[in-house]
């Protein structure tokens, strides 16, 4: 993950797929290329996080 500006770039370097997350007005633009949907992944994860109770480490 790394930020250039305000857009942050989600890549893995393992599977080639990239997800670049860019501010527009009061939301965020999601773009997602490659074999994996990386920030589905994420929204999956916390969506599980927060179904638990969100639970300390």
């Amino acid at each position: 993950m790394t930020t250039v500006g305000e857009v942050v770039h989600l890549v893995d370097v393992v599977t080639g797929s990239a997800a670049t997350l860019t501010p527009v007005e009061d939301r965020w633009e999601v773009r997602e290329g490659g074999p994996m949907r990386l920030w589905e992944r994420v929204e999956g994860v916390l969506s599980a996080y927060d179904e638990a109770g969100r639970p300390g480490p």
